[in-house]
């Protein structure tokens, strides 16, 4: 009989508290041994030294019994269980019990997948545990409509390891004496005491097939584990040497006492890590990454200018001198840069600075295109780089005042597809250009409200079997935004022609569903969208779909509460002379909550299954992998929902890279090509056909900076729209693809306004411009007038957000601003504060700096100081701006400056 025990000790060092205590363990030999269930858990008992239970909901957890454990970086923990059918489950582990979540929380939890059925799997896995305090609790998470079995749980010891005095190691073959190979391809360092004030970088020289992933992770006895993501470039490959920033980011506090590298190539591809150190200085050596070289724009036609982009980052501190000689294949056209008959352009770019170099390719002839172009640095590096081939193609003939009308392939299916209303402002047009090149729409960064842009919209989705859009629609407490594409619509022409229905992105913060909010909602939907013509109705109702179930049960206080204003909606629609309406769960399990809520059917928003949890890396992985893992997944979430007798719409994924919004906060998933999304679209006709469905929704259209999306662009033309035609219609010719260039239509686009990157002065009252400055939160009635730019705070976190900037901190000492807040502050308790955002650092809690907010209405001028932060460092990338900490206050804003050393 063996017990879950604890041995304290006072006193002790933590390497002796770890190799003196009795490590948690259960065995269940005799009982269950403190563990509980949550709500979603039922029958949770112990037979023969087994726990078992059944999950009936959703967020299925048990929490283990408290006890105190000093976790070492390399301890294992074990696991055997055996579940009824496969999917992920997760261990949280905390050093408190803190609310919301009884001290759980999202950055402290180990993902694991079963992908057994109902046979017992021994999982083990190094979670390289840090924290600052004891440990005293576990949570065991299982995937949802399950039955599950757990043998035992139990953290294996670490053998102990020398301390290395050396900060840095060279490397052959990936290996290194001192240096461990760990799960999944992790090389984990030896035990370290290097103290992270007298090493400001980490740089790598490392050679890759072209993209990869890299992931560091850093172990400090000041901050804990800190992961900080690379990706090197998928348009260049061979040797480069990278320097990551670490001093001036939060974690970077106390002694280093170990780190890690992992490289995930793609599919696994062979890589060469040639070595890693620690440094006071940044490097200095001569090298450029090429981050994108190709065609700018889709169509490409003959006889025209076609413009190419050869982007290039200078991965050293000094600057470099780059001279690019570019070149054709023969009878491929001629090279000309800004118009001139020349293929030669020299550029300066300063250190760690990104630079574009445009040129244009003139051709007679349709066919491919192959430019190269041959780098030369600082005239001691050369190196060669090939472009994405592209296409030059022959314009098609046609005549028309107007986009034609469309000509709707012919399909037995309805074939939908998410649409994201983002791109009313150049804000995320911005992040696009910036950040993603190679995919410019062939709408160009266009105004997405313009009736004319979604007339090509429904002519391309129309003539390539997509029938209808799921428009994410947002409304936050009678607050609603991004409604310009929907306003746009009922202006467009050939909207009679198309259907779409409303997916209300109910994200929404906490407490801002009500049953008076939900009765101006469901009024609100009747007066402007669901009698309309144009709305879909399915099984004879009209249809919306909700992004977030439980926050409206959260809200509401129960299921029963939140189901009565389902029972209203259908009640309402069928007073103002509807059939009533049909809702729709997203990311939800088929459960017996939905049943109760009123629930038609449920779907999803994206539909990756299992194929992060089974691939080397969760936050690199193919869309190979994505398409492998669909059918199943459709499978078991349709038996799930015949058990409830729901409707499951089984979804395609168009993929996932947000980069461009997100940085590296975010995952990719890799190689999403029109080849794998046509096989990924013929799975789904598959089971459609087996399973006599004739309903199905894609991936997002248009979520452009979350890298999913299939519109016409410059990254694939049309291919991914005609890998729809293909499979679920008709046609057995190739559709149009008429472009607006092709008929003199355009251009769409906003102005980028990239200059404002440089931008230090921001004068609202004389230049009458917002310089990029938008709303971030808690603040309305934003405006510009003679005084200033003028708004109204909602709550105490208002805040201001910056235009993208690209500025070293260290030209810069202070942030002035000169503004006026009535009424007067009636205390000295206010702050006025500044947040900044680094290449290195997102917005934090911690990267900000403050002043008191004075009493007075009177217009004044504050001085925040930036100067000697230890995170005012490196690029600046993004300004914040909270005024005051109060709402219900009128702002007016004169200027704001960054203020020159």
């Amino acid at each position: 009989m063996k017990h879950l025990t604890i041995l304290a000790a006072l006193l002790l060092t933590a390497s002796q508290l770890h190799s003196q205590q009795q490590l948690p363990k259960w065995d269940f030999e005799d009982g269950l041994q403190g563990w509980t269930p949550n709500g979603a858990i039922e029958d949770l008992r112990v037979e023969n030294g087994i726990l078992k239970g059944k999950v009936i909901a959703h967020d299925p957890h048990i929490f283990s019994p408290f006890f105190k454990y000093v976790p070492d970086i390399h301890d294992r923990i074990t696991l055997r269980i055996k579940t009824t059918k496969p999917g992920q489950g997760q261990l949280y582990y905390s050093d408190n019990t803190n609310p919301p979540y009884k001290g759980f929380t999202g950055n402290r939890v180990i993902n694991f997948y079963i992908d057994s059925t109902d046979t017992w799997q021994t999982i083990s896995f190094k979670p390289y545990l840090v924290s600052e305090n004891p440990l005293i609790h576990f949570r065991l998470d299982f995937p949802n409509n399950v039955e599950f079995e757990v043998d035992y749980l139990e953290v294996v010891p670490a053998s102990s390891s020398s301390v290395s005095k050396k900060h840095s190691w060279t490397f052959v073959d990936n290996k290194n004496e001192e240096w461990s190979l760990e799960e999944k391809g992790v090389l984990f360092s030896p035990a370290l005491s290097l103290n992270t004030k007298e090493y400001d970088y980490m740089i790598f020289t490392l050679d890759t097939p072209g993209q990869a992933w890299v992931e560091m992770q850093f172990f400090t006895d000041g901050s804990g584990r800190k992961t900080i993501p690379l990706v090197t470039s998928l348009f260049d490959h061979g040797e480069h040497t990278y320097t990551v920033q670490l001093a001036g980011t939060p974690f970077w506090q106390g002694n280093l006492k170990a780190c890690s590298i992992q490289v995930t190539t793609e599919y696994g591809k062979p890589y060469k890590l040639a070595s890693v150190q620690f440094s006071k200085e940044p490097w200095k050596g001569n090298d450029v990454a090429v981050l994108f070289f190709g065609a700018e724009n889709f169509p490409n036609r003959i006889n025209k200018p076609n413009r190419v982009l050869l982007k290039l980052h200078n991965l050293s501190a000094n600057p470099a001198e780059v001279k690019a000689k570019f070149t054709l294949p023969p009878k491929q056209g001629s090279i000309t840069v800004d118009g001139k008959a020349t293929d030669e352009v020299s550029v300066v770019i300063e250190g760690n600075e990104v630079a574009t170099i445009p040129f244009e390719i003139i051709t007679q002839e349709p066919g491919m295109v192959e430019p190269s172009a041959s780098l030369t640095i600082n005239n001691a590096k050369t190196i060669v780089r090939s472009a994405k081939p592209f296409q030059v193609t022959v314009p098609p003939v046609v005549k028309s005042d107007y986009i034609p009308e469309p000509v709707p392939a012919k399909t037995d299916y309805l074939i939908g597809s998410y649409y994201y209303p983002g791109y009313g402002t150049n804000y995320q047009w911005q992040q696009m250009a910036l950040f993603a090149p190679q995919t410019k729409p062939v709408l160009g960064y266009y105004d997405e409200g313009n009736p004319e842009c979604i007339d090509w919209q429904i002519k391309w989705a129309l003539e390539h079997g997509v029938n209808f859009f799921l428009v994410d629609w947002y409304w936050q407490a009678g607050i609603a935004r991004n409604m310009h594409w929907l306003k746009g619509f009922y202006q467009a022409k050939f909207k009679s022609a198309f259907k779409w229905a409303i997916m209300w992105a109910n994200h929404n913060a906490p407490k801002t569903h009500s049953r008076e909010d939900w009765i101006n909602v469901v009024n609100f939907w009747l007066d402007n969208y669901l009698k309309t013509p144009e709305y879909l109705t399915l099984h004879g109702k009209p249809v919306v779909f909700m992004w977030n179930t439980r926050n409206i049960i959260s809200d509401l206080g129960g299921i029963e509460p939140a189901s009565e204003l389902f029972k209203l909606a259908d009640n309402m629609a069928a007073d103002a002379g509807l059939p009533g309406i049909h809702f729709y769960a997203l990311n939800s399990g088929a459960t017996e909550t939905l049943v109760k809520m009123g629930y038609k059917g449920l779907t999803s928003y994206h539909w990756w299954a299992n194929a992060s949890l089974t691939s080397q890396n969760q936050k690199f992985y193919s869309y190979q992998a994505v398409v492998d893992k669909a059918p199943p997944a459709w499978n078991r979430m349709q038996d799930d929902a015949k058990r409830y007798d729901l409707e499951f719409i089984p979804v395609g994924d168009t993929g996932w890279d947000a980069r461009p919004r997100h940085n590296l906060n975010t995952f990719v998933i890799y190689d999403r090509t029109p080849q794998l999304f046509k096989k990924h679209l013929q799975d789904l006709k598959e089971y459609m056909d087996r399973n006599n469905q004739k309903i199905a929704v894609l991936g997002p259209w248009n979520e452009w900076t979350e890298g999913s999306y299939i519109e016409p662009c410059s990254e694939w033309g049309f291919e991914m729209v005609r890998a729809i035609r293909d499979v679920f219609c008709k046609e057995t010719t190739p559709s149009s693809d008429l472009s607006p260039t092709d008929i003199g239509r355009g251009p769409y686009d906003f102005e980028l306004d990239l200059h404002l990157m440089k931008l230090t002065e921001w004068n609202f009252e004389k230049e009458q411009a917002l310089f990029g400055w938008r709303r971030l939160m808690n603040l309305e009635n934003m405006t510009l007038t003679q005084s200033g730019l003028e708004f109204d705070t909602i709550t105490r976190d208002a805040a201001l957000l910056s235009a993208p900037l690209s500025l070293k901190a260290k030209d810069y000492s202070a942030l002035e601003v000169e503004m006026s807040v009535s009424p007067a502050a009636s205390d000295d308790s206010q702050v006025v504060a500044a947040f900044w955002a680094t290449a290195a650092s997102p917005i934090t809690g911690q990267s900000t700096s403050t002043v008191k907010l004075k009493q007075t209405a009177d217009m004044v001028k504050y001085i925040i100081p930036l100067e000697g932060h230890p995170l005012w460092r490196g690029k600046v990338v993004q300004l914040r701006f909270d005024p005051n900490q109060q709402g219900g206050v009128h702002v007016v804003i004169k200027s704001i400056k960054l203020v020159e050393k």
